[in-house]
């Protein structure tokens, strides 16, 4: 039950980390691909996160 919990966190994770570089790519103004950046970090941590979990560490 809890593997699966983190496999769908995984993937909704992927998906943010996908919706993000789309905006950093195509973001019309500096102020979007900032934004973009910002959010790629917060789930990149989380992806690490989640490794981690993975691991058992």
């Amino acid at each position: 039950m809890a593997e699966t919990i983190m496999y769908i966190a995984a993937s909704i994770a992927m998906i943010g980390v996908f919706t993000a570089m789309m905006r950093f790519i195509k973001g019309p103004t500096v102020a979007d691909r900032a934004v973009a950046l910002d959010c790629l970090t917060v789930i990149s941590i989380s992806l690490i996160v989640l490794v981690g979990l993975f691991a058992k560490r």
